[in-house]
């Protein structure tokens, strides 16, 4: 009686990969288990290494996509030579049934120069087809509101960029796409609200909200006026008065963190309590201040679903927003709209629906018109209660 006849009587087998003892009648050890071979570099691998029925494993697919790529790079590659300077490149084309006539970069920068298209930088004297933040901040140690100031609008874009967004707006059907959205952002929201409102917490209690916040409120406080802080000191009195707005100021003071602040001394560390205030513009405050002083009952800052109102009627349900002309865009000043501005005027869409759903009215005033004429502004709102 042979070896491998006894030791199959006994139930033990051997591996048809590696030949090690198993008692698997299928002849597969514990190693060799749940695998595959693969076809291009012939090792055997665990399933997971595979994309469902495939024999391939994904190393292999990796790395025949890249030299699939590399075979179409260099399909499309073509000799080409300058029109101008009469210097032999090599160009990636698309459509290789392309005409052969091409401008290299530094011939197209030298006509672009010599026609004005491109803008000349007014410290270094470099031409760009637009000036960047970054390079106005490291080059001519100016923020983009003074270098606007100072040059104009003319001096940042070029004909040439200017050209091109034009051309792409002309392609592009701003209905649809913003009806689209509006639907895509409301069927987001309706099925993830738990994590939208997450987020706005973290964000609002973040570290870089509060010490901006900070900022605004020690600003608001050194431009104040005798008439605003008499205002201020009768509403603490007032406020000090009530039973639950004291006990709430007491536990604050009682903390452990505003001892330590206190003991401290310093004066950042004296407004750690205030981080959290919001930020109030001068405009918003001028307008606040004459609609109490013609006697309606309105709030500064006021807290309505996931938004903050400037300044609400809430017994008519009247929101006033206050928009800066640069970061919501005023027309009449801004023509060519910056993707933040746009991303601004989408969010105060949002908003006024949310409001008008929930039986408000919203009225935007410009800031630029509130400093102008506020009371022509305060005798429309009249009108609207």
């Amino acid at each position: 009686m042979g070896k491998s006849t006894f030791e199959r009587h006994n139930n033990i087998y051997h591996c048809r990969y590696c030949n090690i003892k198993t008692e698997n009648k299928n002849r597969v050890c514990d190693e060799h288990q749940n695998t595959k071979k693969c076809k291009l570099c012939k090792d055997r691998l665990k399933i997971e290494n595979f994309d469902g029925n495939k024999n391939i494993c994904r190393g292999c697919l990796e790395k025949r996509k890249k030299l699939n790529e590399q075979k179409l790079y260099d399909k499309h590659k073509v000799k080409v030579i300058c029109k101008t300077c009469k210097k032999l490149e090599i160009v990636y084309r698309r459509y290789i049934n392309k005409p052969k006539i091409h401008i290299c970069k530094e011939c197209a920068d030298k006509r672009n120069r010599v026609e004005g298209k491109l803008v000349q930088c007014p410290n270094c004297k470099d031409f760009f087809s637009f000036i960047s933040t970054y390079h106005m901040k490291e080059c001519c140690n100016m923020t983009y509101q003074e270098f606007l100031q100072k040059y104009g609008r003319n001096a940042i874009y070029s004909e040439l960029y200017r050209n091109r967004l034009k051309y792409s707006n002309s392609l592009v059907d701003k209905k649809m796409l913003h009806d689209k959205l509006s639907k895509s952002i409301k069927k987001y929201n309706e099925n993830n609200r738990d994590k939208i409102l997450e987020r706005a917490k973290n964000a609002h209690n973040s570290d870089s909200a509060r010490e901006n916040h900070r900022k605004g409120f020690l600003r608001y406080l050194a431009n104040m006026t005798d008439e605003q802080k008499l205002i201020r000191s009768n509403g603490t009195k007032r406020s000090w008065q009530n039973e639950e707005t004291r006990k709430k100021r007491l536990l604050g003071i009682n903390k452990p963190e505003s001892i330590l602040a206190r003991k401290l001394g310093g004066r950042n560390a004296a407004f750690k309590s205030q981080q959290n205030c919001p930020k109030i513009s001068k405009p918003t405050l001028k307008l606040f201040e004459k609609l109490k002083l013609r006697g309606i009952k309105c709030e500064l800052e006021y807290e309505f679903g996931f938004y903050h109102i400037d300044i609400a009627i809430p017994d008519i349900k009247i929101a006033i927003e206050c928009d800066g002309d640069y970061w919501h865009g005023n027309p009449c000043i801004y023509q060519n709209l910056t993707k933040r501005q746009k991303d601004r005027q989408s969010r105060d869409k949002a908003r006024n629906t949310y409001l008008t759903n929930r039986g408000w009215k919203v009225l935007r005033f410009w800031t630029s018109e509130i400093d102008k004429d506020s009371e022509k502004i305060c005798n429309s709102i009249m009108e609207k209660i």
